[in-house]
């Protein structure tokens, strides 16, 4: 086992962009809003914040037709590359054979570049030549089909970079998500009956009513054959969620079943479209959000994430969310977001629903009870399926080529552009001062068992103690990883929240009415807790809640115990280093360096990779997840962002 001195040994992040992909714009309509600007733009502002020199700049590189013909079809390279020939007047009548898509004379270069260039930034990633990158690319990918060009698309990037991953790098598990607003159908036609590659898209629906108005973007449509269960669509159905509906998400479906997938590379496809001020996505996530993703999935994989730009039509929201997921994959601390709130109900009914559609096969959702259809009445937490769907749109012989796509205002593009810069420019965008104390920035790992053999006199106050009564101005987050009950830290401030674990029943342990669950949190995780215990305590109570309080500091004070395997405390202080700006003080003991838990600790809140987890034995067993269910139940009325436990019907979603 390699010495906490090897952690000293970094690798980069990597970066690859060419202007030449700037040459593709539309020639007959100048407001189409897939254009160069959405490029130019991102490439500005990370030179604003310097980013790019911080990263390694790998060389952009063409697809080759044997690369493109592993999943699309020679008839639909080789038209593209005609194009090549044709006048204005036929590349637009060509062009109006397929759903919102344009061509001119440079299309079929850029799309070779962007194609070459995200299947380069993935080779890299997997020979270890950068640890993380991001393709700054366009024309975007995920809807183009076999064959079909379709939504701004031509050749699928992400889709091909995953099939080489696969082929020519042994990879068996690879987990694609997609966080644009319009379901990558593309991607998910690909992949469909494949158990290697699983693909999480989190789209706007609207019952089918919203582009790409397929039925197939649903819910309900989990994979077949072999990928049965490997396909995550999570629809949303109504307009302007925004963070704590993204989050929630994250916490309740995404986190838990990669963490069960355990994948080997994750390729996200980043639209941005979904952030404040698009008028196509009309949603409210703040550009700050896309580092808290980034964060959240960088504890698997060993690190190995390549994000690939697809779309984004806001042109300050698209910069600001590409140079802050950059920045992320840099290391640098999320930005702090406001308070976290109950996510929107329309939200939690589709969390449900997937829910539902994947609980026969994965282990991680077997948390949830069941309950028999025929028995009624219902009871209000008894969940009953559905997934409409009134989208249906016939082909057109022909496509619209000019003004087919929404514009905002004038008086809102203002608006949002002024909301955008006043976030931009407040504290809790961290571009001004990052400092913790005493100048000491981000996080700070101090040695509890040196500090205790310095200064231990019989009245000295605890490490803990000492540091709360130093913090006594900041809002600060005590996570306390032992698995003892011991609420000596608790306080009456206000701004001050400690969460604890113990192995009692949750109806074991006494009620706190003086702090009503709003200072002092105590976890009943059972009298025998696994990893998966601890797994959905951190993402159904720990994070909900910390992201609901909103700290300035966290406080994380590790037990070096055998609950759980000692990579799990390396994920559980990544997914902290997320909040208050990434100020993170971790305790822990160095007594023996070559500790497991200590360098999975210090690798977590050093911004290192992390180890892939050995395989983690779900538990089916009910009575096992009981006190840990009422917990939560408890916990609901003092906490709006923990939700309660569903129960869904026990039959088949067949």
């Amino acid at each position: 086992m390699a010495d906490l001195e090897a952690l000293l040994e970094t690798q980069s992040t990597g970066v690859i962009y060419d202007d030449e992909m700037v040459k593709h714009n539309c020639i007959w309509d100048s407001n189409y809003p897939e254009k160069p600007e959405r490029y130019l733009e991102i490439i500005k502002r990370c030179k604003e914040l310097n980013l790019l020199d911080r990263c390694k700049r790998i060389p952009s590189q063409n697809a080759t037709t044997e690369e493109l013909s592993l999943l699309h079809t020679e008839n639909i390279i080789s038209m593209l590359q005609e194009c090549e020939n044709k006048s204005e007047e036929e590349l637009e009548d060509f062009s109006s054979r397929y759903d919102s898509v344009y061509i001119n004379k440079d299309t079929y270069k850029a799309a070779l570049l962007s194609a070459g260039s995200t299947k380069r930034l993935v080779q890299a990633v997997c020979k270890n030549e950068v640890k993380n990158g991001m393709a700054i690319v366009r024309p975007p990918g995920h809807h183009a089909m076999q064959s079909e060009y379709c939504g701004y698309c031509f050749f699928n990037n992400v889709a091909l970079a995953a099939k080489y991953a696969l082929n020519e790098c042994g990879l068996k598990r690879i987990l694609i998500v997609d966080w644009d607003i319009h379901h990558g159908q593309a991607t998910q036609q690909m992949f469909y009956n494949d158990p290697r590659v699983l693909y999480f898209s989190i789209h706007r629906f609207d019952n089918g009513i919203f582009w790409p108005n397929l039925e197939e973007s649903n819910c309900n449509f989990i994979g077949e054959g072999d990928g049965k269960g490997y396909n995550f669509n999570v629809t949303l159905n109504k307009i302007e969620l925004g963070n704590a509906d993204y989050l929630a998400i994250f916490q309740e479906l995404l986190l838990p079943v990669a963490t069960e997938f355990q994948p080997e590379f994750i390729i996200v496809s980043a639209g941005y479209d979904a952030a404040i001020g698009c008028p196509e996505g009309e949603m409210l996530v703040s550009p700050a959000c896309y580092a808290h993703f980034i964060n959240a999935l960088s504890v698997f994989a060993s690190g190995r994430l390549a994000v690939v730009l697809e779309g984004g039509y806001f042109l300050p929201s698209l910069a600001e969310g590409a140079a802050l997921t950059l920045r992320a994959l840099l290391g640098d601390p999320c930005p702090r977001i406001l308070p976290i709130e109950r996510a929107d109900e329309s939200a939690l009914e589709t969390i449900r629903n997937v829910i539902y559609t994947h609980k026969p096969y994965w282990k991680c959702f077997q948390f949830y009870d069941t309950y028999i259809p025929s028995d009624l009445p219902l009871k209000p937490d008894q969940f009953v399926p559905n997934f409409p769907f009134t989208g249906s749109v016939p082909r057109p012989e022909k496509y619209e080529t000019r003004n087919c796509y929404p514009l905002n205002s004038e008086e809102v593009v203002i608006r949002r552009t002024n909301l955008l810069n006043e976030w931009i420019k407040s504290k809790s965008q961290l571009f001004a001062v990052d400092q913790l104390i005493n100048g000491v920035t981000r996080s700070v790992i101090i040695d509890k068992a040196a500090f205790a053999s310095k200064s231990n006199p019989p009245n000295q106050p605890s490490l803990t103690n000492q540091l709360l009564t130093y913090l006594v101005e900041k809002r600060t987050v005590y996570v306390n990883l032992h698995t003892t009950s011991d609420s000596s830290s608790v306080t009456e401030r206000k701004n001050f929240l400690q969460f604890s674990f113990t192995t009692d029943q949750a109806d074991e342990i006494k009620s706190n009415e003086k702090y009503e669950g709003k200072q002092g949190i105590e976890i009943a995780l059972g009298k025998d807790p696994k990893d998966h215990h601890y797994i959905t305590a951190w993402l159904k109570i720990v994070l909900p809640i910390c992201y609901q309080f909103d700290p300035e500091i966290v406080i994380i004070d590790t037990d070096n115990q055998k609950y759980f395997q000692a990579s799990l405390q390396g994920y559980f202080v990544r997914w902290l280093t997320s909040l208050a700006n990434g100020k993170v003080i971790l305790l822990t003991d160095f007594n023996d360096q070559k500790s497991e838990q200590v360098l999975s600790q210090c690798k977590a809140i050093l911004g290192y990779q992390l180890p892939i987890l050995k395989t983690i034995a779900w538990s089916t067993n009910q009575s096992e997840n009981k006190s840990l269910k009422n917990t939560i139940e408890k916990l609901t009325s003092a906490w709006s962002n923990v939700k309660l436990c569903a129960k869904f019907p026990a039959e088949s979603p067949e």
